[in-house]
């Protein structure tokens, strides 16, 4: 039985087997031998360490965006509706249903879009103010954000609206 070698098992850390008294259960008492971990796992701490830094960095920056917002919503002026309204004295045409449209998201084609919102408001073609009115009803996601804040004054005309769109996406 003494010519046998010595087994490595489980509990064997770097080279050398560990004693067969067990380990000192009092934190921070001291081993007579380091304990060597395989470089290959010290790898996978860091990369999960990595990964659930990054998750955390996008939460804290979602938090932070939608602080802003809501902060940005609380000021305590009265707020004017012509002022949020591009043509606040629009009339829309009797019985006007609105189309309902693929949204655009500044993810396709910008003319493809303007295409398809022009052949769905095609009837209401002749009143530009009605379809600068509703082109923001065909925006969703980026596209919307970047048109909501855009200046009024870029977009009070048919030709600066298309213009405008095209050049942002």
């Amino acid at each position: 039985m003494a010519d046998l070698p010595i087994a490595t098992s489980p509990l064997t850390f770097g080279k050398e087997p560990m004693s067969s008294s067990p380990p000192n259960p009092i934190i921070g008492a001291s081993r007579t031998k380091p304990l060597v971990l395989n470089a290959g796992v010290t790898q996978v701490v860091k990369s999960i360490t990595e990964v659930e830094d990054k998750a955390i960095k996008v939460k804290v920056q979602l938090m932070e965006e939608t602080l802003k917002s809501i902060q940005g919503v609380q000021n305590n002026k009265p707020i004017d509706i012509s002022s949020l309204c591009l043509f606040p004295n629009i009339q829309l045409p009797h019985k006007f249903k609105l189309p309902k449209f693929d949204k655009y998201n500044g993810t396709s084609c910008p003319y493809a879009d303007l295409t398809m919102y022009c052949r769905k408001m095609n009837p209401y073609a002749s009143d530009k103010k009605l379809m600068i009115h509703y082109f923001w009803d065909s925006l969703i996601g980026p596209a919307d954000a970047c048109f909501s804040t855009l200046d009024k004054s870029k977009v009070l005309s048919w030709h600066g609206l298309t213009h405008n769109f095209m050049n942002s996406f």
